[in-house]
């Protein structure tokens, strides 16, 4: 099963997807838009093992090139799962981009098919906001804190039943080893490197056959995360 975590710039989706990911796969920081790329890995939670997907913040409102490459990629990546994460900051409040951001999720399922989507609340730790999450109309959610490792339980309460409905049964080691032929130190490992803007995303697109898997553009230094594919 796949995951998407959905949410506007700034609210710590990287720091979610580290935290069930594993180690610091994912760039984070203070500066709104980090994310530029979804990117895909393998995901634990007490003992749940799932695909999770991160993704650029989606920005309803503005119309630079950049803001809606990026809301392309988040789109492209809700196309991609089967469950979505949709993550609001908890110490803000509901936003008029969150409201926003709700109606362009109900607006790109339309396209790609229903998912379910599970309200994420995260940096509850401390101080938090006393708005009505529900005027969202995906429920109350689940308090979070991917920096102080809060909310996991509630979090594997809500997937746990989608894993078994979809079909996972994380469970089950013997099925998921791998085979020879799919084993990774079999498999060629090509890193493509080079100085900003000498057009590295666009090679990788033409090799894969998709003018929109990774972001491209005129402006240096598009890319910030190292994207496993």
């Amino acid at each position: 099963m796949k995951v998407a975590i959905i949410g506007r710039p700034n609210v710590g989706k990287s720091a979610i997807f580290n935290r069930l990911v594993g180690g610091s796969a994912a760039i984070i920081g203070d500066m709104p838009g980090i994310t530029r790329d979804w990117k895909m890995a393998e995901a634990q939670l007490f003992g749940l093992r799932f695909q999770l997907i991160d993704t650029p913040g989606v920005d309803p409102f503005s119309k630079s090139s950049l803001a809606l490459a990026m809301n392309r990629q988040s789109a492209a990546a809700v196309s991609q799962a089967d469950v979505l994460l949709l993550v609001l900051d908890a110490q803000e409040g509901v936003t008029i981009q969150d409201r926003e951001i709700a109606e362009w999720l109900r607006r790109t399922i339309q396209i790609v098919g229903h998912r379910p989507i599970l309200l994420v609340k995260n940096k509850s730790e401390g101080r938090r906001s006393t708005d009505a999450v529900e005027v969202l109309g995906f429920g109350e959610g689940i308090s979070f804190s991917a920096e102080h490792n809060l909310g996991m339980d509630g979090l594997w309460s809500l997937l746990q039943p989608l894993l078994d409905d979809h079909g996972d049964n994380a469970a089950d080691d013997n099925a998921r080893q791998p085979s020879q032929d799919s084993d990774p130190e079999n498999i060629l490992k090509v890193a493509v490197v080079g100085r900003p803007n000498v057009g590295k995303s666009t090679f990788i697109n033409a090799i894969l056959g998709d003018d929109h898997r990774l972001l491209t553009g005129p402006e240096a230094g598009i890319t910030r995360d190292a994207v496993a594919l």
